[in-house]
């Protein structure tokens, strides 16, 4: 027979159960489904309904970036001329940018944790920002002085909003510069000699509240149904 599970031990579960779900990414709707699991495997019908306040109540907070989420970049060294553009032809295929013509052929591309998502080069550099859904690298290989050249490189994404940058690490000379505002992420360098430049930026993105739709609504009914169902016969069972 079902037991009465004391409120504050449910409460406990619960948000242990929710804070794995955000930890591993899960879907609002499979973190649901997966706390009235546990509800109903440790209560009796009064406990559904508990279980179903708490999942408005505890919320799910899954990232607002995610794998395949469009990014348009550009960059720019003191003119208006989009380098990360394959249309300019400084883009090389042979490399697997994601914005190369022979990948997503394209200033907007889908992020990959896997792919690096911008890239130029020519006789001088090689300049590439690589996003995950929770950082941001950018790498300048120098091969040559560029005095003062300027660079700025900016990347828009409804991702991004909300979000915050953190910087985990930057062996850029100093001068260079990182900061979002609404959808946008700037970085501004100015290189001055040859090396190798890398910056990584953890992105703190946004929570998004669990947003009720036909889908979860039309999940959390069959739930209850079927725990309901399961509850009824383990108490037939039991006399």
């Amino acid at each position: 027979m079902y037991s009465q599970t004391p409120y504050p031990e449910l409460l406990s579960l619960l948000s242990f159960i929710k804070k794995t779900c955000v930890a591993k990414k899960q879907s609002n709707i499979r973190c649901v489904l997966k706390l009235l699991s546990i509800v109903m495997r440790y209560s009796d019908f009064a406990w559904i309904g508990l279980g179903f306040a708490n999942c408005f109540l505890l919320s799910s907070s899954a990232l607002a970036l995610s794998v395949g989420t469009p990014i348009t970049g550009s960059l720019t060294q003191g003119n208006t001329t989009n380098l990360y553009d394959p249309n300019n032809g400084f883009v090389p295929t042979g490399q697997g940018y994601l914005n190369a013509s022979n990948q997503q052929n394209s200033t907007t591309v889908n992020l990959s944790n896997t792919s690096v998502e911008f890239g130029y080069s020519n006789n001088f550099s090689t300049i590439t920002a690589d996003f995950t859904t929770t950082t941001l690298t950018i790498q300048d290989i120098v091969t040559a002085n560029q005095l003062g050249i300027p660079e700025q490189q900016t990347f828009v994404s409804t991702g991004f909003t909300g979000a915050t940058l953190t910087t985990q690490s930057d062996s850029f000379p100093s001068g260079n510069s990182i900061s979002i505002s609404g959808d946008t992420i700037t970085f501004n360098a100015s290189l001055v000699s040859g090396g190798t430049y890398t910056a990584v930026y953890q992105i703190n993105s946004a929570s998004v509240p669990f947003e009720f739709s036909p889908v979860s609504g039309l999940a959390i009914g069959i739930t209850s149904f079927l725990g309901m169902r399961l509850v009824k016969k383990s108490k037939l069972a039991a006399k």
